[in-house]
């Protein structure tokens, strides 16, 4: 109150000071106004008095002025005066000119005598301070210039007035802007002083409210404590639970700083998780939340083998000082809902899921989902998804009071309902399209699945196209607001794109739905437990089932006190039923709490009860990702999961013994080694004969690797540094120089190994490479084992399996199929590492037991055929079933119609034949009738329970199929038979569904002639030693050409048909010739076999080899395949012998064999075993990438330079060849200079050309975005250089060429032709008269001056043969490396072909020629052939030609 007094009397004083203040302001201003006034009346009179007199003027008196001839002094000033006001000159001219004007007088009567500038008033004071400038005085002279000199003076007093009143002025309006601010002012503080004043007189009214406010609020104070007293009571009951409901306060609201964040990654989950399976998922989201972190991003998958270079990432649960946008620690998925024991195990990826699911069937989604690997899960994952919705509604809060009408006011777009029953059909139902109306209208969601069955239904095809085509105005059916439609299909992801309509995955949401790797972990340990002990498994799922009870009554409980705080109508603290609730609510918590802790801790017994068993269930996941990788490698690789699952439980039932039960507890290290045994063989025997040879061992590798890692003998950097080595790492510009390395290593090799000291187990193994290079070099060239044994150096005797086979791989990858094959053999076991896994009666085991289709896959085109044809498996699956089986056999390539094939399949399916469709390969495409029939067949198998449908086959009692009333009987089975290069010639259905078997070439001698014995069992009722024979003939055919180019110039299709057809010639021939073997080598060489061979070098070595298998006595005094024909015959005379013991014999000779066989049995040089065996471990190398590295092409065998550089070299060449115009040539004329011209014209044709096709590519390139356009490889530039200096070497050198190349021509046959023409021109004789003749000189020195006539050769190599210099002759050779040979002088005679030393005591082999490279392979054709040069040869010619010894000219 004092104070509010205070401040009124302040602001009454400063009001009063501020009146003074503008009252002295006032005066100041009439002050200034009045001294204004006076001057201006002082001024105006004298002016008025000047504007008199000049209005008394006439123009008779100007003329008077201007009368004047001589003009007065002082006339002239009051002139000179006018013309200075006026801006004239002053003058008398001037001045006349001025007073002479009409309107002189209106312009002074006008004049601005308010502006007068300062330099013209100064002027006019000099005139008006003259004393003879004064009106009286010029009076006396003139009366006109009296009048405009008072004028004059007038104008300049009130100028100097003007400038006088201008600092007056100034004052005066200083003044009164000081006047306005402080009547501003006044106002402002009467204001302030008027509103004290009301806050002094309302400080008084309120202080007697204040004084009775006081009183009642003591009063309410007193009853505020005794309640208070009651309060406490019911807040200690509630304080836990208060507690945890502020914590999950604050959580929500630290979740409030990173909604955004966690929106945009379900959002970018819902929208592009979908195609994608479980690891990438998981992968994609940590990336995405680094990315929303850190702002960056690694677009390349994870690699462990980074961890190496100590590159690895640090883990994104470490938060950054600032993110770029805020997320939370855990992705927010636990709200999506769901049952837990109806989805995949894996619990992130099963809200992941239902993600997907939930974002594909809402209102404003466009597309239904397509769910993709739903072999095992789909319809758990849609009833899952369907118990999430429900949760969904029954969770809604209760809203009250102006929330509820604040919800009922605003708008809110369509109520979108949920299903709730699931509807499944099959795509290929009959009744497709009644069940879809029926869930339409019910509001059902309906399951279609197997939609690669080709779904034909209209009412399907227009519920896809609404949903997906907004503007799609057809209208067949009305749809119920709850209908969501979902496809399937167990098709994998990476062929569903090549099997399924594009413009149909355009219009459909894909999902992968694949079981992660704990999914699957869980699935196979519960098979193995349940073939274990069932009770326990049954027991674990019990308490899993309690335990998820349990929680969600405890969940239920808490929830309960909150529901009932939300829905009380009065104050808890008056509400007297609270305090017994919250008791209520704390007794049931507390009771769940101890049922969950037993739970748990029983749980836990289980869990460790079954730790081992999770390791065999890991290894079982291990052995389906080897399985998934090798796949990779062709389209026709399609393994679903359920039969793997089948595999796993099909080996624990297998040899089972059905004793009493195991006691649980005892599962041994003895038990846990036999299931692990059991189940990896069953797997290979499964799963082998559906591969070929080399993706066989690929999968044997990885099996192998899977069971290292399942031992704990490796760890994940070095598995993945095994299985995708070092090289792409090697190569990166970025690692630092390396110091020297051993000369017996190469750079490459050298770099590997620096980045594999990074290794722990590898510390300072390059220092021990370098002090102890003898020992390693000696260990590196152990011909009988790799990884066997521990390394030589003390220092790295620590390695183990894995990391020797890592140190060969890198040091030795030509004999990384050896080191796959030990590694197999130490993890598996020689008996199951050495199974031949295309052996037929492997295949026969496995089709007996299949009751589905069956797809035979040969080799694409130019690989080597199987040795076995598929059909006659059939045929011998056929004679085995024991019963009377029809087969029917149509061969696709002939005249095959519709309705022919239509009617076989019904004719089969009903009788119970066996149908067989070869050469599917040759189809261009399926005819869709034919597909809806296979389609409907297949059902009928895969619905059909086997042991019921072969009991129902003894009976012949037919089963009537669901999918259309027509009766199939229950023998009828399917067989494809097609080339693996042509994936789509095999229906979708069938290659999902059917079992595939890969027919291929058998790598083993071994096994090849123990699958020709047992071909030709039925034959050897005639003379054994020449069945044997005509075995070992069959067996070293087929191998021979395992080695390809090395051992012929291609490769033929002899089957088993040939050997038949060589067998029933002998049993025809028998008794009708006197020299029977002599008569079977000529049917064997020129006929059966020779029949397939239109290569006369390949012709030659196969009758070589029929004559060495099937003459007696063997033509070969040393070597060949006569020692095969010995070793697997014994003496050769079985006599009466019986079948079965000759049998026996002869497997028993061929079970002695060694593996691999020395290619001498074969007719080969030693040293080819190298070479296959290095060919092989490339091919596995680069098979075993492509498993590792997805999406990746093979690495090119040619190394490709870059395109600029290509194209400077291609330039550089084209310059190089015009660089001989102006010059003269060597020589002139001739046919040899001919000759030379034309190659020098051809040379440039290829390079001008290959310059045009560069050019052209890249111009290409450019248009389509192509970053890999055609470009010639680095050898082929190489090569072309060193053709050309060799022919500017011939055309312009300066001295006579000495020796030539025959690889620097484009036609060498041309250049022999040339000498031939050269020695008949001399000679003037007839071409035809001249023949060749070919001398092998002594010394490889070059010589000095060119022979007389001819020309001497260089650059040879002989192949498969050693050059015995001393000799002369050909001979011996260990190696598989070429052999160079001395220089060659080519002379053309006309006395006819003489063979050099002709006297020796050798013979001559006539050994062909051919043009090679250092880079491409030699192709041993007769057409390839340049010449043959006559040889003396220490082997005998027949082994010669076994062993292609050949020429080669390089350069």
């Amino acid at each position: 109150m004092a104070s509010e007094k205070a401040n009124y009397r302040q602001a009454r004083l400063r009001s009063l000071q501020v009146e003074n203040i503008l009252s002295r302001l006032y005066e100041q201003l009439e002050q200034i106004q009045a001294e204004t006034t006076v001057a201006v009346n002082e001024v105006s009179p004298m002016y008025q008095a000047a504007l008199n007199a000049l209005q008394s003027l006439k123009v008779q008196h100007l003329e008077e002025i201007r009368s004047y001839r001589v003009p007065p002094e002082k006339v002239c000033l009051v002139t000179d005066a006018l013309c200075l006001m006026f801006g004239k000159p002053m003058n008398w001219e001037s001045a006349k000119q001025l007073i002479g004007q009409n309107n002189f007088f209106q312009n002074l009567e006008f004049y601005d005598k308010c502006n007068i500038p300062n330099a013209l008033l100064e002027a006019l004071g000099k005139f008006i301070n003259n004393p003879k400038f004064k009106p009286e005085v010029i009076r006396d002279i003139s009366q006109p210039a009296e009048a405009l000199c008072l004028w004059i003076c007038a104008v300049y007093q009130y100028g100097c007035l003007l400038r006088q009143q201008a600092l007056e002025l100034a004052r005066l309006h200083k003044t009164e802007k000081l006047i306005a601010e402080t009547r501003a002012k006044l106002n402002k503080e009467r204001m302030l002083e008027e509103t004290a004043r009301e806050s002094f007189e309302e400080a008084g009214r309120l202080l007697d409210k204040v004084s009775q406010h006081l009183k009642e609020l003591t009063q309410k104070q007193q009853q505020a404590e005794i309640r208070e007293q009651d309060v406490q009571h019911t807040a200690q009951l509630v304080k836990g639970y208060i507690t945890d409901w502020m914590a999950k306060a604050e959580e929500a609201e630290q979740h409030l700083y990173t909604v955004q964040g966690d929106a945009l990654l379900l959002a970018a989950a819902a929208s592009y998780l979908g195609p994608f399976k479980p690891s990438v998922r998981k992968e994609l989201l940590w990336k995405w939340k680094k990315l929303c972190r850190r702002g960056e991003i690694n677009l390349n998958p994870e690699d462990p083998r980074q961890e190496i270079f100590n590159l690895a990432v640090p883990p994104y649960d470490v938060p950054t000082a600032a993110s770029i946008i805020p997320v939370r620690e855990e992705i927010p998925l636990s709200n999506i809902g769901g049952r837990r024991d109806n989805v995949p195990q894996d619990l992130s990826d099963r809200l992941i899921v239902q993600l997907l699911l939930r974002s594909s069937t809402h209102l404003n989604v466009r597309q239904w989902p397509l769910l993709v690997n739903s072999d095992l899960q789909g319809e758990c994952c849609i009833e899952a998804a369907l118990e999430g919705y429900k949760l969904h509604l029954k969770t809604g809060l209760v809203l009250t009071g102006e929330r509820q009408n604040l919800l009922q006011q605003t708008p809110s777009p369509v109520q979108e309902r949920f299903p709730e029953t699931l509807l499944v059909v099959t795509a290929d139902d009959p009744t497709l399209d009644q069940k879809l109306l029926q869930g339409t209208y019910q509001g059902q969601a309906v399951l279609v699945t197997s939609i690669e069955r080709g779904a034909h239904s209209l009412v399907l095809q227009e519920l896809i196209q609404r949903q997906a085509c907004p503007g799609y105005i057809r209208e067949a059916c009305n749809v119920h607001p709850a209908f969501c439609l979902y496809l399937s299909t167990s098709l994998p992801m990476r062929v569903l794109a090549e099997e399924l309509d594009s413009a149909f995955l355009k219009m459909v949401n894909v999902i992968d739905i694949s079981l992660s790797q704990s999914g699957l972990e869980e699935l196979i340990l519960k098979e193995v437990v349940l073939s274990e002990c069932p009770e326990i498994w049954e027991k674990r799922r019990t308490i899993q089932r309690d335990i998820m009870l349990q929680q969600d009554s405890l969940q239920q409980a808490e929830d309960s006190l909150m529901d009932y705080i939300i829905q009380s109508s009065t104050p808890l603290v008056k509400d007297p039923n609270f305090a017994l609730h919250v008791k209520d609510c704390q007794k049931r918590v507390e009771a769940l709490h101890m049922d969950l802790q037993e739970l748990s801790a029983e749980m836990q017994q289980h869990t460790i009860l079954l730790k081992e068993y999770e390791r065999v269930a890991k290894l079982g996941v291990a052995l389906r990702q080897a399985l998934q990788e090798v796949s990779k490698l062709s389209p026709l690789y399609l393994f679903p999961l359920k039969p793997f699952v089948d595999t796993v439980k099909g080996a624990m039932v297998q040899g089972e013994v059905k004793t009493e039960r195991r006691v649980w507890g005892e599962a041994t290290m003895a038990r846990l080694t036999e299931i692990t045994h059991r189940i990896v063989a069953q797997v290979l025997d499964s799963y082998r004969p559906c591969l070929f040879q080399s993706h066989a061992s690929l999968f044997q590798l990885l099996v192998s690797v899977a069971l290292i890692m399942h031992n704990g003998e490796c760890t994940i950097v070095e598995l993945q540094v095994f299985l995708k080595g070092l090289k792409d790492i090697a190569n990166s510009p970025n690692l630092p120089s390396l110091p020297q390395w051993p000369c017996w290593l190469s750079e490459n090799a050298w770099r590997e190994i620096a980045l594999l000291e990074h290794l722990p187990a590898f510390k300072d193994i390059g220092s021990s490479l370098l002090c102890n290079a003898s020992q390693w070099q000696e260990y590196f060239k152990l011909p009988s084992s790799t990884v066997i044994g521990s390394v030589p150096c003390p220092s790295h005797a620590h390695l183990s399996v894995l990391q020797r086979a890592l140190l060969w791989k890198t040091l030795c990858p030509d004999r990384f199929v050896t080191v796959a094959d030990d590694l197999a053999a130490c993890q598996l076991g020689k008996a199951m590492a050495v199974e031949e896994s295309g052996c037929m009666d492997v295949s026969t085991r496995i089709l007996s037991q299949a009751a589905v289709p069956v797809v035979f896959i040969m080799p694409g085109q130019g690989q080597m055929g199987p040795s076995t044809h598929p059909l006659y498996l059939v045929k011998q699956m056929a004679r085995a079933s024991g019963n009377k089986v029809s087969i029917r056999v149509i061969s696709f390539g002939a005249q095959i119609t519709r309705e022919m094939l239509l009617q076989t399949l019904e004719t089969s399916s009903r009788d119970g034949h066996w149908l067989v469709l070869d050469n599917c390969h040759l189809l261009d495409h399926w005819d869709s009738e034919v597909i809806r029939e296979l389609t409907q067949l297949v059902c009928h198998s895969s619905q059909g329970n086997r042991k019921g449908v072969w009991d129902a086959a003894i009976n012949s009692t037919p089963v009537a199929s669901k999918s259309g009333g027509r009766q199939v009987h229950p023998q009828f089975r399917l067989w494809l038979i097609t080339c693996a290069d042509t994936p789509h010639a095999i229906p979708v259905v069938l290659k999902v569904c059917a079992m595939k078997v890969a027919c291929d070439s058998p790598w083993d001698l071994r096994e090849t002639l123990h699958t020709t014995l047992r071909q030709a069992v039925g034959h050897l009722s005639s003379p054994a030693g020449h069945v044997i024979r005509c075995v070992a003939l069959h067996s070293v055919l087929l191998q021979r050409q395992s080695y390809r180019e090395r051992g012929q110039g291609r490769v033929y299709s002899w089957t088993q048909e040939d050997l038949f057809a060589l067998l029933d010639a002998q049993e025809r021939i028998k008794g009708l010739c006197d020299n029977t073997g002599k008569a079977l080598e000529y049917i064997a060489g020129s006929l059966v076999y020779g029949g397939h061979v239109e290569d006369n070098g390949d012709l030659e070595a196969l009758q070589a080899v029929a004559s060495t298998c099937l003459r007696l006595p063997a033509p070969l005094w040393r070597s060949g395949p006569h020692v095969l024909t010995d070793i697997i015959g014994g003496s050769g005379h079985y006599g009466i012998s019986p079948v079965g013991s000759v049998l026996r014999n002869v497997e028993h000779r061929i079970q002695q064999l060694p593996s691999p066989v020395d290619p001498v049995c074969l007719g080969l040089s030693t040293g080819l075993a190298g070479v296959l065996i290095s060919e092989r471990s490339r091919t596995l190398h680069q098979l075993l990438l492509a498993t590792q590295t997805p999406n990746v092409q093979q690495v090119s065998k040619s190394v490709t330079p870059d395109l600029g550089n290509c194209e400077e070299k291609l330039q550089a060449l084209r310059e190089a060849l015009s660089w001989r115009e102006g010059r003269r040539d060597r020589e002139e004329g001739g046919p040899m200079h001919e000759f030379l011209e034309q190659e020098w014209k051809g040379l440039s044709t290829l390079i001008s050309s290959l310059l045009t096709d560069l050019t052209r590519s890249r111009s290409h390139s450019n248009i389509t975005n192509n970053k890999d356009p055609s470009q010639p490889p680095l050898w082929l530039l190489c090569q072309l250089e060193s053709r050309l200096e060799l022919l500017r070497l011939y055309l312009f050198g300066v001295s006579p060429t000495v020796v030539y190349n025959l690889s620097a021509f484009e036609n060498p046959r041309r250049f022999l032709v040339a000498l031939l023409q050269e020695s008949a021109l001399a000679e003037q004789r007839d071409l035809s008269e001249y023949r060749l003749h070919y001398q092998v000189l002594r010394t490889s020195t070059t010589p000095s001056s060119p022979p007389q006539t001819g020309a001497y050769l260089t650059g040879m190599e002989l192949h498969n043969a050693l050059w015995d210099t001393r000799l002369g002759a050909i001979q011996e050779t260990l190696s598989a490396q070429p052999c160079h040979l001395p220089i060659v002088w080519v002379r053309a005679k006309a006395d006819g072909p003489k063979m050099i030393h002709g006297s020796s005591m050798f013979p001559i082999y006539l050994c062909p020629v051919y043009l090679g490279t250092a880079k491409e392979k030699i192709s041993l054709r007769d057409s390839n052939v340049i010449t043959y040069i006559p040889l003396v040869a220490k082997l005998d010619p027949v082994l010669c030609k076994l062993r292609r010894v050949c020429v080669i000219s390089v350069m």
